[in-house]
């Protein structure tokens, strides 16, 4: 049987960088979107059990990304293997959509499709508070995927708290996929001063706080 889970996309919608902690990583406090229901924007992770552990990697955006021991999706796995407490064989599948590097946290939603997929798959009984620590191990924007909809991020990001639904379409108007950036525009253009997503110029990237997250 062949499951299939969405892995969304992000969208920032309020970032602070409050401070450094002791431990290197930046105090921050941010309010985040998960983009449901964008297609061009959602990753697929699909995945039946298999005589071994294996992930292919496709789609418009999968170029230059590799199946190996830093891919987010089979840290998560190994993560769900330690808790179980045995292996997991299974053909795993991703189809990206969502660009690499492109601050709108698709590796991070596909650890989380990839913890919510395997403990269905294996039916491993995992509550979702076990899920969100296994998230929180695995990076500071896994946890915000695993609630959805718009989350409130403390400490590293990772402390994570729903607030109310605000579709994020009310801000569609602003929100441009730069071909020439690799983040998105979040306007009015501060270039032309104009918030039409066609007449707004190329842009270079916004520089970004350090310690944020991608």
């Amino acid at each position: 049987m062949v499951l299939t889970i969405q892995a969304p996309a992000k969208l920032n919608r309020f970032l602070a960088v409050l401070g450094r902690r002791a431990d290197g990583f930046h105090e921050l406090e941010l309010v985040t979107t998960v983009l449901e229901g964008v297609p061009g924007l959602t990753d697929l992770l699909s995945g039946e059990p298999a005589a071994s552990l294996s992930l292919e990697i496709s789609g418009p955006a999968g170029h230059g990304l590799t199946a190996d021991a830093s891919n987010l999706v089979l840290r998560a796995w190994r993560q769900l293997e330690r808790v179980a407490d045995r292996p997991l064989p299974a053909r795993l599948q991703l189809e990206k959509h969502v660009p690499h590097g492109a601050g709108l946290g698709g590796g991070s939603s596909d650890a989380a499709a990839a913890l919510r997929l395997g403990n269905r798959l294996f039916d491993l009984g995992l509550e979702d508070q076990a899920l969100l620590i296994l998230a929180s191990e695995l990076g500071s924007d896994v946890p915000l995927f695993l609630l959805g909809g718009t989350v409130l991020g403390l400490d590293r990001g990772e402390r994570v708290f729903p607030l109310r639904p605000y579709p994020w379409n009310r801000c569609s108007s602003r929100i441009r996929a730069c071909t020439s950036a690799p983040r998105p525009c979040t306007g009015p253009c501060r270039r032309s001063g104009t918030r039409s997503p066609s007449r707004c110029p190329p842009c270079r990237p916004a520089p970004r706080p350090p310690g944020a997250t991608t």
